[in-house]
């Protein structure tokens, strides 16, 4: 009853843990972007790194029918053909032409389990190139929505830019009307075209930069099409209206993984396996032979020869007696790389740890801070209106209610800037959790 209930309290922790690993369709940004939806769906195919990856598992797998074939049957085949003089005492020269042929086949019995770990370790660098692969998919997943979504805020930032620009040129123009009314000194004139050359700057560098990254994200993907960056009306009611507060659970587990502590682990299951063929190195191999090969040897009158063909099928055993000290060495190598390995292991799964806390405190901080955005959006927004209101009364200019609009669009930048960040940390945080759900 003990081992139920145990088994019973495992089952609704784990069941609740993965519950909290997985991100809703609601929290991915292809839901609310067609073009980077296209482009994931794409990634496979065009992405240069994949394709580069793709390769390595083809070579692994190689590795492994390669490793097999020692253990498997070894066939051999020679033919020749000769022209001979022979002299003999006593007899003339003679000569004749004549042609052989050969066949040998072996196959290892018993050696120790060296082939047996020889064919393991390809298989153990074969699952390990299988995991790279899979953590490569989902880390350029992640890199490419993260990218995306730098590219819709930085194309927002350069929209708001062309506002600033036009802000700070209405402004120049004022400032210009009210000194040729006397209204200003020339010194008020002059700052305002100061902002306006820092606008027209900040409006060049952006949009170098905003080109910039849509190369990178190009190069990163393959996608070749025109990206459409505008963030749609369901997107932006998420940004405002989402519950980013809900709470994460701490992992406590200690079998975690990522790709650096697969990785680890894979050397140091390869050690295991090379020290088996250290151990193995002067013990005797038992191999299968067969043969079928044709030789010449005198005939009982020696006055000519006799071509024979022979058949030989039996068991040989070769072993090493010494080698020096060879095969120690090799075994205490493979002992000092596996203990640090697994040193190295144990520090990773430190970091790793660490890691998912420091992504589940980040996720709760900026969830903290989207309600701070939401709020300076409303009051933003409570300032507009009563711009609008003033402007129509002729209290306000109209620099002024585009002041207003441009604090509100701000503020807006300023939410979506920290929902992005959310949906990047919490997408790093889901692969953390997928890894170790899987290994």
């Amino acid at each position: 009853m003990l081992r139920g209930l145990s088994f019973g309290i495992f089952f609704v922790f784990h069941g609740y843990f993965l519950y909290a690993r997985i991100v809703s369709p609601e929290e991915r940004p292809e839901t609310y972007f067609d073009d980077l939806s296209l482009v994931l769906s794409g990634i496979k195919l065009n992405a240069p790194e994949l394709l580069e990856h793709t390769m390595d598992v083809e070579v692994a797998d190689a590795r492994v029918s390669e490793a097999s074939s020692h253990r498997g049957f070894q066939v051999r085949a020679r033919a020749s053909g000769e022209s001979i003089r022979e002299d003999r005492s006593s007899q003339s020269g003679f000569h004749r032409n004549r042609a052989l042929a050969s066949l040998y086949l072996s196959k290892p019995i018993y050696h120790w389990g060296a082939l047996a770990a020889e064919e393991e370790i390809a298989r153990i660098q074969k699952s390990s190139v299988g995991f790279d692969f899979a953590e490569t998919e989902k880390s350029l997943l992640g890199e490419t929505r993260a990218k995306f979504l730098d590219l819709v805020i930085m194309n927002m930032d350069f929209q708001l830019s062309a506002t600033r620009l036009l802000l700070a040129d209405k402004r120049a123009s004022e400032a210009k009307s009210r000194l040729e009314l006397d209204l200003s000194a020339p010194v008020d004139l002059e700052n305002a075209e100061i902002d306006h050359l820092n606008e027209e700057i900040a409006f060049s560098e952006k949009n170098a930069s905003l080109n910039r990254l849509i190369g990178q994200f190009r190069a990163l993907t393959g996608f070749e099409e025109k990206l459409n960056l505008s963030p749609s009306e369901k997107f932006l009611r998420f940004c405002s209206n989402h519950d980013f507060t809900r709470s994460f659970p701490v992992l406590v587990s200690t079998e975690v993984s990522s790709a650096r502590i697969s990785s680890l682990r894979s050397l140091s299951l390869q050690e295991e396996q090379r020290i088996i063929q250290a151990d193995a190195s002067l013990l005797p191999k038992i191999n299968f032979i067969g043969a079928f090969y044709q030789d010449q040897v005198d005939s009982y009158s020696s006055q000519s020869s006799l071509d024979r063909n022979n058949l030989i099928v039996g068991v040989e055993a070769n072993w090493n007696l010494w080698d020096s000290g060879k095969s120690k060495a090799l075994k205490k190598a493979a002992l000092a790389r596996k203990s640090k390995h697994e040193l190295a292991l144990e520090r990773e799964k430190r970091i790793f740890l660490a890691e998912v806390e420091s992504s589940r405190r980040s996720l709760i901080s900026v969830g903290e801070r989207i309600a701070l955005t939401r709020r300076l959006m409303q009051v933003a927004k409570n300032r507009l209106e009563k711009s609008e209101i003033q402007f129509e009364q002729k209290r306000l200019s109209s620099a002024a209610v585009l002041s207003a609009k441009l604090g509100l669009e701000e503020a807006r930048l300023s939410n979506l800037s920290a929902v992005v960040e959310y949906l990047k940390i919490l997408d790093l945080y889901d692969q953390m959790l997928f890894n170790e759900s899987n290994e």
